[in-house]
């Protein structure tokens, strides 16, 4: 697998060690030198220095063999450029973008780009904090439509002791994982959550809350 992160700054670094301690191969692209060489210090990904939405660039990088781009940048229209440039001349076919202005998703929706929003992350991020303080981490998928959050279950939670088969967790929801110390279990019906545990939970936006009262009791939609 060959991902291109076109226009990665520092906060995307621990995004390209994780890609590259599943094997992949992480091309780094940024227009800014002394970005580039912190970049290169701090992984042990290719980083090409130069323009994102140059073709050229794009073809030093090795866009003819990529698998995955993901245009980060923080300019919108830059984005797209990347992403048509990517797809039209080099035969890219999974692509993802950053929208820095909500005002602007319609139209990759259009383009049939798919893409996230760092201003919708970081406003859904504060509201659940607020609806649940036992929440420690939070993601999205599909474009938002999929939510991937982590629990840290409490001793007075309804759900502890019980089997997970008996909670009958709200159409739409799962917990899909439970990590206990050191130990990662995948569930089965008869796993039974305890104090302590950090309960990994996927739920699509209409079961999210419905799945987190299940578990914990708390009505979040009245936070």
């Amino acid at each position: 697998m060959k991902v291109v992160l076109a226009g990665a700054s520092a906060s995307l670094r621990p995004l390209c060690n994780s890609f590259m301690s599943k094997g992949w191969e992480v091309v780094v692209v940024h227009r800014d030198r002394d970005e580039c060489t912190r970049l290169a210090r701090d992984s042990k990904a290719l980083v090409i220095c130069g323009d994102p939405s140059s073709p050229e660039v794009l073809d030093d990088a090795g866009m003819r063999d990529s698998d995955v781009v993901l245009a980060a940048t923080q300019r919108d229209s830059t984005n797209l450029a990347i992403c048509q440039i990517s797809a039209s001349e080099f035969g890219v076919k999974n692509m993802l973008a950053l929208v820095n202005d909500p005002g602007n998703e319609q139209v990759f929706e259009k383009l049939g780009i798919r893409f996230f929003s760092a201003n919708a992350a970081i406003a859904s991020l504060i509201q659940q904090m607020a609806d649940l303080e036992e929440i420690t981490g939070i993601g999205a998928l599909a474009d938002g439509r999929i939510q991937l959050v982590e629990l840290r279950v409490q001793e007075d939670w309804p759900c502890v002791g019980l089997p997970l088969q008996s909670l009958r967790m709200p159409a739409g929801s799962l917990v899909a994982a439970v990590l206990r110390t050191d130990e990662a279990i995948i569930p089965s019906g008869a796993t039974v959550l305890l104090p302590g545990d950090r309960a990994i939970i996927l739920a699509t936006s209409e079961s999210y809350s419905p799945a987190l009262e299940k578990l914990s009791g708390t009505d979040t939609g009245k936070a």
